[in-house]
């Protein structure tokens, strides 16, 4: 052991943890914290259709999310497998948007988040989505950088 590591060692393994220099970058200034539209969805539902319309999708795993008044429209298209819709009801806030991601993190995301429903942030374009658990708690925050069209 000294200043900036230690080591641990048997017959079988060694490990070393080495301390780095220098600050951990403030996390707080890459979550938005405005946000243009809200969608408040089921999540069992959401994930369903996630995992649906990931079938159709391109060797980018991409998806296309398309929200409305009163329901969230998901699309992929593939030459190769075909294409499909899946929609799934929701509750909009403010105006209509529609994004492109890898579902495959949406999926991560939806994992984690513990309530029956979940609030979908939209941020801008070419910014990243957010997603909250829909009891109001600020527990869980997730962010997902979408896809350039």
């Amino acid at each position: 052991m000294n200043d900036n590591q230690i080591a641990f060692a048997n017959d079988d393994i060694e490990i070393i943890s080495r301390v780095i220099d220098g600050n951990y970058p403030d996390y707080k200034k890459v979550i938005p914290e405005k946000f243009i539209s809200r969608v408040l969805v089921n999540k069992s539902d959401l994930e369903k259709n996630v995992k649906l319309t990931g079938i159709f999708s391109s060797n980018i795993s991409d998806i296309k999310i398309k929200c409305m008044e009163d329901k969230i429209k998901l699309i992929s298209k593939n030459s190769d497998k075909g294409e499909i819709e899946a929609e799934t009801e929701g509750v909009l806030k403010n105006d209509p948007f529609e994004i492109s991601l890898n579902y495959h993190y949406l999926l991560d995301g939806l994992k984690v988040i513990n309530t029956d429903k979940v609030v979908v942030e939209f941020t801008g374009q070419n910014s990243p989505l957010v997603l909250r658990q829909g009891d109001g708690s600020k527990n869980i925050v997730y962010l997902i950088m979408p896809l350039r069209s």
